[in-house]
């Protein structure tokens, strides 16, 4: 037994003088710290500028019996998306957040029309391509626990989209000439708790988060009146486990489940479930303040939702 009272007589001082030393880090330490042992929210006046690049396609999809297809029609589409984001620690465990996105959107189709009797053909192919800003992006992020060696941070978060994008097709010629829209047409709000641990060189999240979608107003298809309308609730589940590879350069894993609730158009809504598993390995790099994030996300399974992977570029730098 005495034994056992010497030995944590000793690991508890070292422990304590650990933790005193992790906080104890000057401001420019702090600024250079990686995703993996940076604090869970921007130390007051603390600020974080970026610009993310993000590119999609739409070729595949999983169909009502998760079979992997693809889109009939030859319809083929890509959307680019960039991002200015801004975080600011308003205290040591708020932080606020500013995106403002931009998307360039493009669909391609073409259609092989034969006349019977002729033994003749005609293939008809058209592109339609909408570029401009989108739903710009308010959020909060607050410290609910902090996080020390022995308890992890518990955080929750708010994000507010408002609708500042197109949200109807502009330039209208015909049903294969216009542009597309780049916004959403609602506004919605994105609720969110995370629990995160940091055991150098490991880290690791999980987190359950609800959109919610407001709904409104707009043309669904090309020559008809708008609409009124209201996007699925979505349901978001996430689990990450993080760890460095050297001193710069850190790897992340993060996994995510989506469910989706039902959409509603002029009051009206359908029976399609759908859901997604999504997998994101990612690569960090940390040049003292700057970082390079580089993601590839790859859908594993879903229902009735997209089945082709994304990828992501982040540049970030603190203030």
């Amino acid at each position: 037994m005495k034994k056992i009272i010497v030995l944590i007589a000793i690991i508890l001082p070292v422990s304590m003088v650990n933790a005193q030393v992790q906080e104890e880090l000057t401001p420019l330490e702090i600024k250079q710290t990686t995703v993996v042992t940076q604090p869970a929210t921007l130390k007051k006046g603390f600020l974080r500028a970026g610009a993310a690049l993000s590119f999609s396609a739409l070729d595949k999809f999983f169909d009502d019996d998760t079979e992997k297809r693809l889109f009939p029609d030859n319809i083929w589409a890509k959307s680019l998306s960039y991002q200015f984001a801004f975080q600011y620690g308003v205290s040591d465990r708020l932080q606020a957040s500013l995106a403002i996105p931009f998307r360039n959107e493009f669909i391609s189709q073409s259609l092989l029309l034969e006349v019977p009797l002729t033994n003749t053909s005609t293939i008809s192919s058209w592109e339609i391509k909408g570029n401009g800003i989108s739903d710009i992006e308010l959020g909060l992020i607050y410290q609910l626990v902090p996080e020390n060696i022995l308890r992890r941070a518990v955080l929750v978060s708010a994000f507010l989209t408002l609708p500042t994008g197109e949200k109807n097709p502009t330039d209208v010629v015909d049903e294969q000439n216009y542009t597309l829209p780049t916004g959403s047409g609602e506004g919605s709000l994105n609720l969110d708790m995370t629990l995160r641990k940091v055991n150098y060189p490991f880290s690791y999240e999980g987190s359950v988060g609800y959109n919610i979608k407001f709904g409104g107003t707009k043309v669904l298809n090309v020559g008809e009146e708008p609409v009124s309308f209201r996007s699925a609730n979505l349901l978001t589940l996430r689990g990450a486990y993080n760890f460095h590879l050297n001193e710069w350069l850190a790897f992340q894993n993060d996994v995510f489940y989506f469910s989706f609730g039902e959409d509603e158009v002029d009051g009206q809504t359908g029976d399609t479930k759908r859901w997604a598993l999504q997998y994101a390995p990612r690569l960090s790099f940390q040049i003292k303040r700057f970082r390079i994030n580089q993601a590839v996300t790859f859908v594993l399974k879903g229902r009735n939702s997209s089945a082709d992977p994304g990828y992501t570029m982040v540049l970030q730098y603190v203030f």
